[in-house]
């Protein structure tokens, strides 16, 4: 998507705000998604027993809301776990002890990157720029792979395949150390909203889970670190 983001700096004249670098990555995020929905749109049209229905409603919205802060919680103390175990193990002992800071470095690492200036440019245009791309993931993985891997492996193999190439997903781009905690908190999503698809057989609660999920960790503790003085970012700088 890196190719098509960067055609499209020029085009809407995001260049002209920021350094092209960061515009691209902008622009990726909504991009991400993009596969993800165009081809669940297809197969529910051709061959919807290919997919998990998408099962809209308002019951789903608030049950996919109280998922994904549920899971948040549970996600980053893995995470945070993780980091802390690898901390001893490489005898690394400058690391940040405070959550929040960490939850601030870890949301401007790699990929999430992205996310995290779309939201300071846009404050709320970010998150709709973040619902493209997190609805595509989870339509990707729980609405296509997850059926797929179960149908041909069994619901066992399949949801433990689909939790490992979601493992896998989020450490694209990411630095070694700091993969650790999407990683784990890919463990607790995969694992919870894969068994979650396969029995309840629904994904739309599961989209509104990613997105509180990800709002949660990714821009609303970065945001009290900032409040308390220990976030790095203000303005513009770092962009």
């Amino acid at each position: 998507m890196a190719p098509i983001a960067a055609q499209l700096v020029s085009l809407t004249g995001l260049n002209r705000r920021l350094p092209f670098r960061s515009a691209t990555l902008i622009l990726q995020v909504p991009l991400y998604g993009v596969p993800g929905i165009l081809l669940y749109s297809i197969l529910v049209l051709v061959a919807p027993g290919w997919v998990t229905p998408l099962g809209a409603s308002f019951l789903g919205l608030v049950r996919g809301a109280a998922l994904g802060i549920g899971l948040a919680a549970a996600g980053s103390a893995l995470g945070r776990g993780s980091l802390l175990l690898s901390s001893l193990l490489l005898k690394q002992r400058d690391r940040p002890a405070d959550p929040l800071q960490e939850l601030s470095t870890f949301a401007d690492t790699g990929w999430l990157r992205g996310f995290s200036l779309a939201q300071r440019v846009w404050p709320r245009g970010g998150y709709g720029l973040a619902v493209l791309s997190i609805a595509g993931e989870e339509l990707i993985h729980r609405g296509l792979s997850l059926p797929l891997f179960c149908g041909t492996l069994g619901p066992r193999l399949g949801l433990l395949l689909s939790v490992a190439c979601f493992m896998w997903f989020q450490t694209i781009g990411m630095p070694l150390i700091m993969a650790q905690m999407p990683m784990a908190a890919a463990l607790v999503m995969g694992g919870v909203m894969g068994y979650l698809a396969l029995t309840q057989h629904e994904v739309f609660p599961l989209i509104v889970a990613h997105y509180f999920f990800f709002a949660t960790l990714v821009y609303l503790a970065p945001k009290a670190a900032e409040a308390q003085g220990k976030g790095k970012r203000a303005g513009y700088a770092g962009y």
